[in-house]
């Protein structure tokens, strides 16, 4: 069955998923890890799909993504985490560049 929820925008999956996307690529960022190293360490290592974070994302399409991530900084500024909400420099970096992901 399908649970509605009025009071917050993006399925649960999308905001949970996104959110703990964003956070790897802010720490990949932080700590200078390569796309290949983060979605090795993110994908079987942890127990999840093959494709890691940045593999992930970019099946998704980077401007999917966005796109949620924009839907969240808009709709959720009293959320606690709201400050864990911005977007990712290498998100916006390819997304400026044309990189829309694989989709």
């Amino acid at each position: 069955s399908v649970v509605r929820a009025h009071d917050t925008p993006n399925f649960v999956a999308n905001r949970v998923g996104i959110a703990g996307m964003m956070a790897t690529m802010i720490e990949a960022e932080k700590f200078g890890l390569s796309v290949d190293v983060v979605d090795d360490l993110t994908g079987k290592k942890l127990g999840r799909a093959s494709s890691g974070t940045f593999r992930t994302a970019d099946v998704v399409g980077l401007d999917t993504m966005a796109h949620v991530v924009k839907t969240m900084q808009d709709n959720l500024k009293d959320d606690p985490f709201y400050a864990t909400y911005a977007t990712p420099k290498v998100l916006a970096g390819l997304i400026e560049k044309g990189a829309l992901g694989q989709k």
